[in-house]
């Protein structure tokens, strides 16, 4: 995790520089995690088996949301834990909390509540 610096952009077109912690996940990250994920669930469904009445339905459901939720964890190439920006409406300094890498991700001044768009160059997208 690094500090990086981006841009922020709001809706009427104008860009701010900000600076933003980043945590980026290699390819290998990225598909081990997505392969724990899906090998755990697989195990998990095929564990329920033995349970009457929920054996018709979990061996089969739990490891298709499972391989769901790897898909996703695969596409996780990136995380933006906290964006560090000056307002360019109410000029306040702020921190705000931003979350896993979306394009597009968006936060908002905590003060006035204006919208803007994060763009990292993210090499997984």
């Amino acid at each position: 995790m690094g500090k990086e610096s981006i841009r922020l952009h709001t809706r009427d077109k104008r860009t701010i520089e900000a600076e933003a912690e980043v945590t980026r996940y290699s390819q290998g990250a990225r598909i081990g995690r997505a392969a724990a994920v899906a090998v755990i669930g697989t195990g998990i469904g095929a564990a329920t088996i033995v349970i009457p009445v929920a054996h018709l339905i979990l061996p089969w459901l739990i490891p298709i949301l499972s391989w769901v939720g790897a898909y996703f964890v695969y596409r996780t190439g990136a995380k933006v834990p906290e964006v560090h920006a000056t307002c360019p409406d109410c000029d306040t300094e702020f921190r705000v909390e931003a979350g896993a890498w979306e394009d597009p991700l968006w936060i908002r001044c905590p003060e006035c509540k204006l919208p803007l768009r994060v763009d990292i160059d993210d090499p997984a997208a």
